[in-house]
């Protein structure tokens, strides 16, 4: 039997999804950036504490885990917390936060944005029921020598969403032997790759990328990609920048350069001067060839816009006004630049262009009713046109969109739903 016949179905299954989140990861390198969700700044990795230090604890049963986990009462008003009982066992809430997240740890369930959806929303609770001490049990559910791999892996990611500055070393090494036997288990793998990322070193996050090869198994590509972008400051940053530089493998090179602007299009969290300098010349140099070759890669851009907002603006502006790029593309600037109040004239100077296309201005037109929830006169006319021209095409429902949200308050993000 050769060795892909001994490979376990549900790897196989694994891998294949790998697969497809890598395609997807690696296309989206050179299209819009979606809105980013809240992303909490990381530092370098400390010191960790000895084993000595740390209390063990218990475990809490899955029947018990929500319940314990559940919110005190608080004033709607202000988020106060009302209950005396919002700081009284922050073991068992942060017990029962592990037990709930260790639960998505299964391959029939197992998906890297609900798992770290899952984490932010459990982690959010526990800040808010138990506050400071509910990192600390955090720590000792980490550290402890009773914990097993897949409690010390949710623990870890749940300290990642808290914003801890380090991780205890049991931890610590649990996300790396899930990383080491991703073979057998790549579904630990996955969920322990983030946290690596956020609180390993250069020798980790080094290995992550050198896995990767372009005739490799695309889970490596996936997990280099999920844990060198949740990666923060100037050293990560910059070990992307040389690996682009000095690697010859392609998709080696791709995934570094997804998970740069992935990192910089967070806010850049921890970046020096210098360190914004270097990545903004990668990136300069990234899109010129990109537009060399025929290529619009608004991803680029919407990183260089944190960077360089004016010039980023800029290049948007002309991508939005370019009917040779596509309307992914078209849409994903759109998106951006709704978000960039420099760029508001420019955007009305495009909805007011009679000469270019209607769908590029009714691009704008819904860019700048994005921000102030109003359409102008011009812009409505335009508007109910292209509605009435074409009640049922992408571009008429698109503009019957517009109309309705600038009467509703304009709620929605521009470009929600793809043209097409």
């Amino acid at each position: 039997m050769n060795a892909a016949a001994r490979v376990p179905a549900r790897l196989l299954g694994i891998a294949a999804a790998g697969a497809l989140a890598l395609a997807a990861a690696l296309w989206f390198a050179l299209q819009p950036a979606p809105d980013a969700e809240a992303r909490l700044e990381l530092t370098a990795p400390a010191p960790v504490r000895a084993q000595a230090d740390i209390a063990p604890v218990s475990p809490v049963s899955p029947a018990t885990a929500r319940e314990a986990l559940a919110l005190p009462a608080s004033d709607p008003g202000t988020g106060t917390i009302l209950s005396a009982r919002s700081e009284a066992d922050p073991d068992a809430r942060a017990r029962a936060a592990v037990e709930t997240l260790r639960g998505a740890i299964e391959p029939d369930r197992f998906s890297t944005r609900s798992f770290d959806r899952e984490a932010r929303v459990l982690a959010g609770g526990l800040r808010a029921a138990a506050g400071a001490g509910g990192v600390a049990a955090l720590e000792r559910i980490a550290q402890g020598a009773s914990s097993g791999q897949r409690e010390s892996v949710a623990a870890a990611e749940l300290l990642r969403h808290l914003g801890a500055a380090e991780l205890p070393g049991n931890a610590l090494a649990a996300l790396r032997r899930a990383f080491e036997g991703r073979a057998g288990d790549a579904t630990l793998a996955l969920a322990a790759a983030a946290a690596l990322g956020r609180f390993g070193d250069l020798e980790d996050r080094r290995a992550m990328l050198e896995a990767v090869s372009e005739n490799g198994p695309a889970i490596d590509a996936t997990l280099a990609l999920a844990g060198l972008g949740a990666a923060r400051g100037d050293g990560p940053v910059l070990e992307m920048a040389e690996a682009m530089e000095r690697s010859f493998d392609t998709r080696r090179r791709e995934v570094a350069l997804c998970a740069l602007t992935q990192v910089v299009s967070a806010g850049g969290h921890g970046l020096s001067e210098s360190g914004r300098a270097r990545c903004a010349e990668l990136l300069h140099g990234e899109l010129l060839a990109a537009l060399a070759r025929g290529e619009s890669p608004s991803r680029v851009v919407a990183a260089l816009a944190v960077l360089e907002p004016e010039e980023a603006a800029r290049r948007m502006l002309a991508m939005l006004a370019d009917p040779r790029s596509s309307e992914g593309t078209a849409q994903g600037v759109a998106s951006r630049l709704a978000s960039m109040p420099i760029a508001r004239a420019d955007l009305e100077a495009v909805a007011a262009n009679g000469s270019l296309p209607d769908g590029r201005r009714v691009l704008a037109i819904e860019a700048l009713a994005r921000v102030d929830r109003k359409v102008s006169a011009e812009g409505r006319a335009l508007l109910e046109k292209v509605r009435e021209r074409g009640a049922e095409t992408p571009l008429g429902r698109r503009a019957a969109r517009v109309l309705e949200r600038a009467g509703a308050g304009m709620a929605s993000a521009v470009g929600e739903e793809p043209d097409g």
